[in-house]
């Protein structure tokens, strides 16, 4: 916010300064001259701190464009990264494992279309939402986790048995996707040498964001801790039994550490806060 006020009074600066013609005289020059010198020393100093932060930040808010390996450079190694570019034919993966020393590159594409993506998100998230689901419903989600799992994973899954985290990029549908929700397909299941219908969650820990300059601006932050997963409140919108029922299982993946699972009536904001300390 302060880079960004100190930016408006400098193009305000600029534009007074323009907008004065030739026969100005000193007086009129001085003011305006006097704050953009003024604003352009504070945008160099808040840069600095900013640069000491995080490089990558501060070529962004300088207004320039990271290079691919200095976006990389921050992505932790062992990372496989999974971004996404959705089409009106046919959508590509481009799948990065980023390594001590480098990075490996492969693009996959022939994914479903966006409008095809679109279609299957959407019925994905309507099963998820059904209150009162019965056997056909629940058998209808379990296949559609599936399937949505093995079209836009499935071609990278001995890619994610090598890696040890994802950072996932959406796209287009597939911003509206809960990752961590879908289910391994028969294949990635023989990958990972675990049962079909896994959640992914389950197999690999994932994080996502809205592109890797976002992502090479923010802070590194461990994310091995314990569980703390809110689901199922207890609101006049309906409930949610089977939220209930993933955190469940998702603990049960991630194994025996003290995690805290708030459902029902402790699924609150307040409480959520208590439990990480926030």
């Amino acid at each position: 916010q302060e880079l960004r006020r100190v930016t408006a009074v400098a193009d305000r600066a600029r534009s007074e300064l323009g907008d004065l013609d030739g026969r100005a005289d000193a007086a009129m020059l001085g003011e305006p001259t006097d704050a953009l010198r003024q604003a352009l020393a504070e945008r160099a100093l808040l840069l600095e701190r900013i640069r000491r932060r995080s490089p990558t930040a501060a070529t962004l808010e300088a207004g320039g464009v990271a290079p691919v390996d200095a976006l990389l450079a921050a992505v932790a190694p062992g990372t496989l990264v999974l971004s996404y570019a959705t089409g009106p034919e046919e959508s590509v993966l481009f799948a990065t494992l980023v390594g001590e020393s480098g990075w490996d590159l492969k693009v996959i594409r022939g994914l479903p279309s966006e409008s095809d993506l679109a279609e299957r998100t959407a019925r994905l998230r309507v099963l998820l939402r059904s209150p009162r689901a019965g056997p056909r419903s629940i058998q209808a989600l379990a296949q559609q986790r599936q399937r949505l799992f093995e079209e836009v994973l499935g071609p990278v899954s001995e890619l994610i048995a090598a890696s040890t985290r994802l950072l996932i990029v959406a796209d287009g549908p597939l911003r509206l996707v809960p990752f961590a929700a879908l289910g391994l397909s028969e294949s990635a299941a023989t990958v990972a040498a675990m049962p079909p219908g896994t959640p992914l969650i389950g197999w690999r820990p994932l994080r996502t964001t809205v592109s890797l300059a976002v992502h090479a601006s923010l802070p590194e932050v461990e994310t091995l801790g314990p569980l703390v997963a809110l689901a199922d409140p207890e609101t006049d919108g309906g409930r949610l039994p089977w939220a209930r029922r993933e955190v469940r299982d998702l603990a049960r993946s991630l194994g025996g550490r003290e995690h805290q699972l708030l459902v029902g009536g402790r699924a609150e904001e307040a409480v959520l806060r208590a439990a990480i300390g926030g």
